[in-house]
């Protein structure tokens, strides 16, 4: 497969800047860059490697369509770890990814890891999506937390081959 860079393909890798335009030769550098900065119709590509991630509720503020979701896949034949372990959060429910109300965005080959609990009431997921639309999640893993892996209230939902645990990373 040959990914031509713009047309609304963007690309993040573990040494971009998020000042970069996000062009396979130039690409954003964390994951809430790629997030926040994807519109309609848009695919960004996450290059392998860990990204450590320092913020959680990580938003999602844009919704596809029908004809032109967003799209956040995994690079072909790498594996993209979105890491959370090192970031320590008060509030009352953290996700490390957050798409509440979101719909037509689909997820490819992306890990999503270590969501800590310090508090007792804390609820911790790695990916979230309430009062969401349409959603697809395919060949996603979200694996590590002090919760559950994936916390799903869709309209509906589009799922393959997923791993979510509960476990203590």
């Amino acid at each position: 497969m040959i990914l031509i860079s713009g047309n609304g393909q963007y690309y993040v890798s573990t040494d971009g800047r998020d000042s970069n335009p996000g062009t396979i030769d130039e690409p954003w550098r964390t994951p809430r860059r790629a997030l926040n900065g994807a519109n309609t119709g848009d695919t960004v590509y996450f290059r392998g490697g860990t990204y450590y991630s320092h913020s959680t509720n990580i938003p999602i503020p844009h919704n596809g369509t029908p004809e032109k979701p967003i799209c956040f896949f995994n690079y072909p034949d790498e594996i993209p770890v979105i890491d959370f372990s090192r970031h320590i959060n008060e509030q009352e429910m953290i996700a490390g990814i957050d798409g509440n109300g979101s719909t037509y965005l689909k997820f490819r080959g992306i890990t999503i890891q270590g969501i800590k609990k310090i508090k007792d009431y804390q609820q911790v997921t790695g990916i979230m999506f309430v009062n969401a639309g349409v959603i697809y999640l395919e060949d996603m893993s979200s694996v590590g937390h002090d919760g559950t892996g994936f916390y799903l209230d869709c309209d509906t939902l589009y799922i393959n081959g997923c791993i979510g645990t509960k476990e203590i990373f």
